[in-house]
């Protein structure tokens, strides 16, 4: 029997994801990801072994690469060339994601998009919060 050691449900307009980081008792780690189709409750169900996991989720950067290609039409019909410039140069000056949408109004994953085709690596918010609280204690007063 496996036991669930983490859970996340993503709720999207047509259908729901829900993954399951996974222990089975013999101490074997998976994931696995189930698709809900929401208007018929159809659902789709793969498991994935922690050994595959790496190479899955580099394949998965790299064509997020290639869709968020800053000529595309997500990055154009909401931010020009100047203010996706403009987001890579305050995202590397330490501000957040989650600030950066709100100050340009639009969605975290077109800042993401943007970061991305830009060959930008986007750090832990958790990590970055927890770099910065320490380089703000080694200041003298």
């Amino acid at each position: 029997m496996a036991e669930i050691l983490k859970s996340t449900l993503l709720d999207f307009d047509k259908s729901f994801i829900h993954i399951n980081f996974m222990m089975t008792s013999s101490e074997d780690k998976f994931i696995t990801v189930e698709q809900t189709m929401a208007g018929n409750y159809r659902k789709q169900k793969i498991k994935i072994k922690a050994t595959d996991l790496p190479q899955i989720i580099s394949t998965l950067q790299s064509y997020q690469k290639e869709l968020s290609d800053p000529n595309s039409d997500i990055c154009k019909n909401y931010l020009s060339k100047e203010k996706q410039q403009s987001v890579v140069e305050r995202y590397l000056k330490g501000i957040s994601i989650h600030d950066l949408a709100l100050q340009f109004d639009c969605t975290i994953e077109i800042i993401s998009a943007i970061l991305y085709s830009n060959e930008i690596e986007i750090e832990d918010e958790k990590t970055l919060k927890r770099e910065q609280m320490i380089e703000r204690s080694k200041r003298k007063y």
